[in-house]
């Protein structure tokens, strides 16, 4: 693993290894008709879209740290040639498919998640994702390495502290912009789309139905897309999280229950809303309290250093997940999460950064990510931070609405808040410089 140095260093030309892999089948398991062709530098799993046409898998991974830049990392990417971008900007496969919930077994639908390139096109372009949450996953690395053995990783790390205090205003964000049912101007327009709604439902249902369910699957039909019509466009905080089918679909659920036997009132409404919504926020010191204590009892302690262990019961058995409820300190012990990805890929194909480096030097340091993924070098110190944020609005529309931005302007954090927060991570950030041997400056 290596750190990104800041000044300009030399790219030497990708060697092609691997060539006794080209032809031969992979993935077998997963969709037919996949082989390896080969790549810029390394094979590279390429199925059959069609008779001219195949969709290749992520030659390369970005898999964290959240609030760390690895947006802006894949996003410089969308300037290389070579580069073929995945449809959306965190796949969120290895992490949500994988899922002891989910038994690991939704696996078909990760190629749909890239674009098909002409066959010839394999030897020069490749593809990649950035999922930041991936560093988190006790499945991830294991199922990663199955399906994407010839990977190269990609890890950009943040100072723990400032990284945290990121997340926590990413996190004040999202929940700003959430629907406040407590707001009477936006209570007075729920309670307008209800009784419309309602009236809507009614009239649906009026005329013969052999069956009475059939009645009841038509007017709760009504119901929803009036409801939808009514709300997502106008009512401030609704198009986030219910703009999104999945929640919508659950709040739709809790409103009319299976059959619409009870006409939704606002008082339904502002008790599906609570059960329903993602997020809350509490002040940045008792969320820190409420960590560190929990993180006490899954730590060990030896010297200067301390190690973080997780996967057992009450220390994050199965990781964690992406939605920021309870691990934002967590997430800054990097070690413990480097170390379970080192257990299934070699040294050499994980390469890590700092974000300070790809902040200060960001043409250098995507030279030695460029090089490290096996694409020839292409400048990028010409795109300025708007350049970024155009080529993310132009590339991934929607990504914007998670609350995630290049750049923020937030309150400088306490100083005593500050340097509680170093204290605890210094003993967790000797132990990642111990594993490594490097400095990383934290």
């Amino acid at each position: 693993a290596g750190a990104g140095a800041g000044a300009a260093a030399a790219v030497q030309p990708p060697t092609v290894p691997h060539a006794p892999l080209l032809g031969t089948s992979c993935l077998q398991d997963l969709k037919k008709g996949c082989v390896y062709h080969a790549g810029p530098r390394q094979p590279q799993c390429c199925c059959a879209h069609n008779a001219t046409f195949v969709t290749c898998f992520p030659t390369f991974v970005v898999v964290g740290a959240q609030k760390s830049g690895s947006t802006a990392l894949l996003t410089y990417f969308l300037a290389h040639p070579n580069f073929v971008p995945p449809l959306r900007k965190e796949a969120h496969y290895f992490d949500f498919a994988f899922a002891p919930a989910r038994g690991g077994k939704s696996r078909v639908w990760y190629p749909n998640l890239f674009q098909p390139v002409p066959l010839a096109a394999t030897a020069t372009h490749l593809t990649g994702e950035a999922t930041p949450a991936y560093i988190l996953s006790m499945a991830a690395p294991e199922a990663m390495r199955r399906m994407l053995p010839l990977a190269r990783l990609v890890l950009i790390l943040r100072e723990p502290v400032q990284r945290m205090y990121s997340e926590y205003q990413m996190k004040l964000r999202r929940v700003t912009r959430q629907l406040n049912i407590r707001d009477i101007e936006t209570q007075a327009k729920l309670s307008v789309a209800l009784e419309k709604c309602n009236q809507v439902a009614t009239a649906a249902g009026l005329g013969a139905f052999a069956l009475p369910t059939e009645k009841a699957a038509r007017q709760k039909r009504a119901f929803e897309q009036c409801f939808h019509t009514e709300t997502i466009p106008s009512v401030p905080g609704m198009a986030f999280p219910f703009g999104k089918p999945k929640y919508f679909k659950r709040l739709m659920e809790c409103l009319c229950g299976k059959e619409m036997s009870v006409s939704p009132n606002l008082a339904k409404m502002r008790a599906c809303v609570q059960a329903n919504h993602l997020e809350t926020v509490e002040p940045l010191e008792k969320d820190m309290d409420d960590e560190f204590k929990r993180l006490e009892n899954c730590s060990v302690r030896k010297g200067s250093t301390a190690r973080f262990f997780w996967g057992t019961k009450g220390c994050w058995q199965h990781g964690s997940s992406s939605n920021i409820k309870e691990d934002f300190v967590m997430r800054g012990m990097y070690a413990t999460q480097i170390r379970r990805y080192l257990r299934f890929f070699p040294k050499e194909q994980l390469l890590i950064i700092r974000h300070r480096d790809l902040l200060t030097h960001p043409n250098a340091t995507m030279q030695l990510v460029f090089q490290h993924v096996g694409l020839p070098p292409c400048d990028v110190s010409r795109l300025s931070e708007k350049d970024l944020l155009d080529m993310v609005e132009r590339q991934w529309p929607t990504f914007e609405q998670s609350g995630w931005q290049i750049h923020s302007e937030y309150p400088t954090l306490p100083p005593e808040t500050e340097q509680r927060a170093r204290q605890f991570y210094a003993q967790y950030n000797a132990d990642l410089h111990q594993l490594l041997g490097v400095d990383f400056g934290f």
